[in-house]
């Protein structure tokens, strides 16, 4: 008979030459090798060799453990293990961190027995859970201060008491991931100071901090507007009068003006003149008045100018070929006007060269201009009607040096007009001479 063979069964049809073995491997066995099937040979052997059953049911036992997947081996198994799990059966802890312990974390490590949290900044403990405590923002003056909770991200809020400002500070402080609150405790300053009416006169208060300011209304001035500025107050004070007088003289008349105080303050009154007329020579003449409170001494004043002057003429007529030379300094003073003519003319007869013509105070010349009609190419023959032709002769009407010569030297000559160059400075100006001409 041949032998058993573990895990199997066999059936014979013959221990004779020729009888045959048939084996089969039991249940919960698996054939791994050799012959199933055996012939009795003439040596009295079987042919081949016993096959082998091994046990391929391992995984009835259900060894792996924490969900893993269990894979029938021969006389074994093998277990497919979650990644969180190692070990033959799956029972040992293998990647802790892929069942996301962590919490408020940067990363994950493990390691060979134990795993890590790497917490972000503010969070701590073995899975990063517990939030960092700023502890307790404190009291302000003045104010108060809310936090009820005092850890990462809770908010401190702060407010000032009735009366009070908020000057520098947060109304809102955050608990940083460092353990500190953000920014600064608020702090509070009195801002109501206009209650006790510090401003006097009607002014009005504005509250500032620990401060007031008063704003003053017209006339009142100082810290709580108890100081009088206002001056006293200008009516009609006359505006600056020109008068043109017809003699050496002019009586003048002027609105004089008043003044008050709104504050109704003494006033001391003081002016130039006694009373708001007087008569003027030619010339320019202040008038002034002022006002002084007698209390503060504020003043006000009341200025303005009286000119007189002789009364204007007219302008003079411009002779064809010649030219009306006249004083351009200090004229409304005074006129005094030359003819002088172009080359190869000269006044008929009986006018003259060198006739002064003057504007008197009553506004009318005193003569008119002769004309320069008389036209003689013979020079030597015009000296005999005009001997003082060279000196108001000009060839050029441009030629501005030469009639103000013309002009000056024949004024020097004559003593009582020249007085008005020396009462009257000016006649020695670069253009001190009016040329009027018909060009």
């Amino acid at each position: 008979m041949p032998g058993n063979v573990r895990g199997a069964s066999v059936s014979v049809t013959s221990t004779l030459l020729g009888g045959i073995a048939t084996y089969t491997c039991n249940l919960g066995y698996g054939y791994t090798g050799g012959d199933l099937t055996r012939t009795c040979q003439s040596s009295a052997q079987w042919s081949g060799t016993e096959p082998v059953c091994v046990y391929m049911n391992s995984c009835n036992s259900f060894p792996c453990k924490n969900g893993g997947t269990c894979t029938n081996k021969p006389e074994s198994y093998m277990c497919s293990c979650p990644d969180i799990w190692k070990g033959t059966n799956c029972e040992q802890e293998a990647n802790v961190c892929a069942r996301n312990p962590c919490v408020n974390y940067v990363r994950c490590e493990d390691g060979g027995t134990i795993y890590t949290c790497v917490c972000k900044p503010g969070w701590s403990g073995q899975t990063c859970n517990t939030p960092i405590d700023c502890g307790d923002p404190g009291l302000i003056v003045n104010g108060i201060v809310t936090a009820p909770e005092t850890t990462l991200g809770n908010v401190a809020t702060y407010s000032c008491n009735d009366g009070y400002n908020a000057t520098i500070g947060n109304k809102e402080r955050i608990c940083n991931t460092d353990g500190k609150w953000s920014g600064q405790p608020l702090v509070c300053k009195y801002a109501s100071s206009c209650s006790s009416s510090p401003c006097m006169n009607k002014a009005s208060c504005t509250n500032l901090i620990e401060n007031f300011e008063c704003t003053c209304v017209l006339g009142w001035a100082g810290k709580t507007c108890n100081e009088d500025k206002q001056p006293p107050i200008a009516s009609n004070c006359s505006n600056n009068i020109r008068v043109n007088a017809t003699e050496r003289s002019q009586f003048v008349y002027w609105t004089e003006p008043t003044f008050f105080d709104p504050m109704g303050s003494e006033l001391h009154l003081v002016s130039n003149y006694e009373t708001p007329s007087h008569t003027f020579p030619w010339g320019d003449f202040t008038i002034h008045y002022s006002a002084t409170k007698i209390k503060n001494a504020l003043r006000t004043e009341c200025a303005f100018n009286i000119t007189v002057r002789p009364t204007p003429c007219d302008l003079l007529p411009v002779p064809k070929h010649g030219t009306i030379l006249c004083n351009d300094w200090s004229s409304d003073y005074g006129q005094f006007c030359v003819l002088a003519c172009q080359r190869t003319f000269a006044p008929s007869l009986p006018g003259r060269l060198g006739t002064w013509v003057i504007c008197g105070d009553d506004g009318k010349w005193s003569s008119q201009p002769s004309d320069c009609s008389l036209h003689l190419t013979n020079e030597t023959n015009m000296l005999l009607y005009h001997p003082n032709y060279a000196e108001f002769m000009y060839e050029r009407i441009n030629d501005y040096p030469r009639f103000r010569d013309i002009y000056l030297n024949h004024m020097m000559k004559h003593e009582d007009i020249s007085q008005f160059c020396k009462i009257y400075p000016g006649c020695e100006g670069s253009s001190s001479v009016r040329v009027y001409s018909d060009s």
